[in-house]
């Protein structure tokens, strides 16, 4: 296009405004914003494109369920497909369709095979892989190709959704799908060593990423089971403590049981002695009450009265008071010895 606006402006005549350069070299037409589009022939350049349906915002339904209809027949080996999925930064509507798209594919070409979404990625990578094994090692190259196509996909709508992944984990599970059938794992590290010596630069410099990533995977997984150590030996240490201390609380809680054991039996002791010192008492009073009322209402009043009686009479006889007066206190002194006795 640039050599045919050259081409014109020569052959344009000199004098006179120059003509305006023809309709359609200034802007190109943006190609449809549409998967059919993209699958189409000629296919559009893939940046124009993509502009094209991050202005659009979005894939009509019937184009998406169009494209995934047909997508065997226009994308047979996955190639197309699988430079929407490396392109940089693509729109929010085109992931949306790839994740379809691959999902859709493993559905149709894994039958019998289940995957489960919440499973490590490294797990669910590795059984997409064995499932593609045999199109993996197939001798029809398109078929072939789609399958590498499919697991690199596969690959990217995984690790995508769980960006924790172990690449190391996962490259060990790639080995066995991705060798032939009667590969040996045993002779892995011979022809990694031939591999080694045959890179070239960039291959190198993969090939020491996926190293330097395995390395530290593995001192990250020694420090975690260090660290692991020396807490179970830290927490050894605290339940050895307390065990001895429950030990000893033990025994301090069986000398308490016997010493609450015998002060319950000081007790009912005590109780028993109060409650006989009880009785005693209450029948010693009750007896005591008895000599008091006999002694004044039965001794004392009546010698009381003869005195009262003999003070009366004119004139009063002076020795029956006299002797019904120390009658009285001979008795109260009796009293007064027994009570003496009584409490010695």
């Amino acid at each position: 296009m640039p050599e045919e606006t050259d081409a014109q402006s020569e052959s344009a005549p000199t004098e006179g405004p120059a003509p305006a350069p023809p309709e359609g070299t200034a802007t190109a037409t943006p190609p449809e914003p549409t998967l059919t589009a993209y699958y189409g022939d000629p296919a559009p350049k893939l940046a124009d494109w993509m502009k094209a349906v991050r202005a659009a915002g979005s894939f009509a339904m019937t184009d998406s369920e169009e494209a995934l209809r047909h997508l065997g027949a226009r994308d047979p080996d996955l190639r197309k497909t699988l430079a929407l999925a490396g392109a940089g930064n693509p729109p929010a509507p085109l992931r949306r369709w790839l994740a379809d798209a691959t999902r859709h594919l493993l559905a149709d070409r894994l039958k019998g095979v289940s995957i489960d979404p919440l499973s490590p990625a490294h797990e669910q990578i590795g059984r997409i892989a064995a499932g593609l094994a045999p199109a993996l090692r197939a001798k029809d190259r398109i078929a072939r190709a789609a399958a590498e196509s499919l697991l690199r996909l596969s690959i990217k709508l995984v690790t995508d959704a769980r960006p924790d992944f172990s690449a190391p984990e996962m490259l060990a599970l790639l080995f066995a799908p991705l060798r032939e059938a009667d590969a040996d794992s045993r002779l892995a590290l011979a022809e990694l060593r031939g591999r080694v010596q045959e890179a070239g630069v960039a291959q190198l410099r993969d090939m020491s990423l996926v190293q330097a990533a395995a390395l530290d995977q593995i001192l990250g997984a020694e420090r975690a089971r260090s660290e692991a150590q020396d807490r179970a030996n830290v927490l050894d240490t605290a339940l050895a403590v307390e065990r001895d201390r429950v030990r000893e609380l033990r025994e301090k809680l069986a000398t308490a049981e016997a010493h609450a054991e015998a002060l319950k039996a000081d007790v009912a002791r005590l109780n028993q002695a109060v409650a006989d010192h009880r009785q005693i008492g209450a029948h010693g009073t009750a007896e005591l009450l008895a000599r008091m009322r006999a002694l004044l209402a039965g001794r004392i009043d009546p010698l009381l009265a003869d005195a009262a009686d003999a003070l009366e009479i004119e004139p009063p006889i002076l020795e029956v008071v006299r002797d019904r007066i120390e009658s009285g206190r001979g008795v109260i002194k009796g009293e007064l010895r027994w009570l003496d006795e009584s409490s010695d």
